[in-house]
């Protein structure tokens, strides 16, 4: 957006036309997309994401204070994010021995208007509204890809009922970072998503609409699906929970009673369980005493490559000998 306020924000009546006209390049949404709250909270994004990344923040913050020299130009308004956008045209982007910094290249402030950033090309190019994305986390009922050529968060959203255990409709959205995540904002309707995987870009696995029919599960449909085919075997967690506390002193927290005082017995059995959208999965076989009981169990758990649990697929007791059978 800075590169793009530079390079056409004088031919707009303000600077939040020109932004706006960008947002309109870059997602494909009509104008009437981007109300005043739409826009303002991309611009106080894209202002605070270059501060929290720029070489020299304190030049920038001092830009924002010359208020004399920012209100000399036509399209500064009184609103705080207009004044937000001016400061980013007037923000320096090269160092002191002239060199370009903060992500920015020569190229990228050439007056030659043919001469394109590649996030420029992106825009201009035959389909402008193709996004290539990885699968990199899960928040609630929403999943998060990112956009490895430009680091952009987007969200993949439930639009309709589940049926048979998946939702049929989507919608993906552009998103705003908070301290909680990442914020759904404005829907890609007219956008186009194709999922690669992390480890190998040149494979497109699956290709979606930003808004219709769901091509592929969400994270959390496709691992209770993966656990579900344990379950058969195993006991389920309120089974085993009865059991467990059958001998449980009234007066003693529940939860302290049954995590608080367990041993694992040996180390886990780890088995491969394919991946969802190039992310290894694993189902993890751990042995556990409960101290306080002398009771024995395993509870089997879908887990990521880097050990995170997904999913609980079930709780094994009496242990089992022959574990191949379970």
């Amino acid at each position: 957006m800075i590169r793009y306020l530079k390079h056409h924000g004088g031919e707009y009546p303000s600077y939040r036309e020109a932004a706006i006209a960008y947002m309109m390049k870059y997602s494909g949404c009509d104008r009437k997309v981007y109300t005043d709250g739409v826009i303002e909270g991309i611009i106080f994004e894209v202002f605070c994401d270059f501060i929290d990344h720029a070489d020299k923040p304190s030049m920038q913050l001092r830009q924002m204070q010359e208020s004399a020299r920012i209100a000399s130009y036509g399209a500064f308004k009184t609103n705080v994010y207009d004044y937000m956008l001016t400061a980013m045209v007037l923000c320096e982007v090269r160092g002191d021995n002239g060199e370009y910094r903060n992500g920015f290249r020569a190229e990228d402030f050439q007056n030659n208007p043919d001469v394109n950033t590649e996030e420029e090309k992106v825009i201009k190019k035959t389909d402008p509204n193709l996004h290539k994305v990885y699968f990199f986390g899960n928040q609630g009922a929403e999943d998060l890809f990112k956009e490895p050529s430009t680091g952009r968060v987007y969200v993949r959203q439930p639009a309709s009922q589940k049926e048979n255990g998946r939702y049929t409709r989507i919608v993906w959205l552009t998103s705003c970072k908070w301290s909680g995540g990442y914020e759904a904002s404005v829907p890609l309707t007219k956008a186009t998503f194709e999922i690669i995987s992390r480890k190998d870009s040149a494979a497109v696995l699956y290709r979606e609409k930003g808004e219709g029919e769901s091509v592929f599960p969400f994270s959390y449909e496709a691992y209770k699906e993966i656990a579900e085919e344990y379950r058969n075997d195993l006991r389920s967690y309120d089974e085993w929970h009865k059991w467990i506390t059958e001998n449980k002193p009234e007066k003693i927290n529940t939860d302290t009673w049954i995590y608080g005082n367990t041993t694992y017995l040996e180390d886990p059995d780890i088995i491969p369980n394919g991946n969802y959208l190039g992310n290894d999965l694993f189902v993890e076989r751990n042995v556990i005493r409960h101290n306080p009981t002398g009771k024995e169990y395993a509870v089997y758990e879908l887990t990521s490559g880097d050990d995170i649990v997904l999913e609980i697929c079930g709780y094994e007791y009496p242990l089992k000998e022959d574990k191949q059978n379970v």
